[in-house]
């Protein structure tokens, strides 16, 4: 397909594979919510598109696996609005869902938050299988968590309720592949294209270029279907005959 040879993907796949992160929604309680984890995945679902927590994991692991798994994140609370999670990492960590905003801050709906159990002891908080709020203010600080005088969570940043659009992600780290070659030039209307089952591992996009002396380059795209944080570019160099390295992008 497209001229692709064998070294084209055997670079690729020479990179390694990664764990995989992204998980069945399954993998939580949904009907009988317990744990934290359980209480966020409900609360999400109410927000976010299909299919919703998709991810596994302790609380504190949420940033990270559900940035993998292709959700949105943030470490800022600008334009952070309803529907996100908020993620505290020590220990087991922490998630809890916003569920109302106002001029001064915004109220979270979390399970599992406050004191430890005094006869099951941690990670079981006397709000266990409960659902609870609380409101924080703009000004903080959010950054320091406390649930008792004996655990102290910190706050590690946002999941947003959205995905994160690959496609455009994988066309603007084209565009980006070009921009640091000053033998492309703009790229071909249309050329833009998709194959989700070129491997099982990567989804391969592309995109054509023009090129110096009116010729046209393909800057080829994989993204990592185990994570989609982790993306490379790569094309054939018709002036050295050969294909380049993929780059990671950034």
């Amino acid at each position: 397909m497209l001229g692709i040879n064998r070294s084209f993907k055997g670079r690729l796949l020479a990179l390694g594979t990664l764990p995989v992160l992204i998980q069945s929604v399954a993998a939580f309680n949904l009907t009988n919510p317990q744990w934290c984890t359980d209480g966020a995945a409900v609360k999400f679902a109410q927000y976010a598109p299909a299919p919703g927590v998709n991810w596994t994991g302790d609380a504190g692991t949420w940033l990270n696996n559900a940035g993998a798994a292709g959700w949105a994140t943030t470490t800022s609370r600008n334009g952070v609005g309803v529907g996100a999670i908020m993620v505290w990492t020590g220990q087991l960590g922490h998630v809890a869902v916003i569920t109302g905003i106002s001029s001064t801050g915004f109220t979270v709906t979390e399970m599992n938050m406050g004191a430890i159990d005094p006869v099951k002891g941690y990670p079981y908080t006397v709000n266990f299988a409960k659902f609870t709020t609380r409101t924080f203010t703009y000004k903080g600080p959010f950054d320091r968590y406390r649930t008792d005088g004996t655990v102290s969570l910190s706050f590690a940043g946002f999941i947003l309720p959205r995905r994160v659009d690959l496609n455009q992600q994988a066309f603007t780290d084209t565009q980006a592949r070009a921009a640091v070659d000053s033998r492309f030039r703009g790229v071909i209307s249309g050329s833009f294209g998709v194959d989700v089952n070129w491997d099982p591992n990567w989804e391969l996009c592309w995109a054509t270029f023009n090129f110096a002396w009116f010729r046209t380059v393909t800057i080829y795209h994989a993204t990592s279907k185990s994570d989609a944080r982790v993306r490379y570019t790569m094309f054939y160099d018709p002036d050295r005959r050969a294909w380049t390295d993929w780059i990671q992008a950034r």
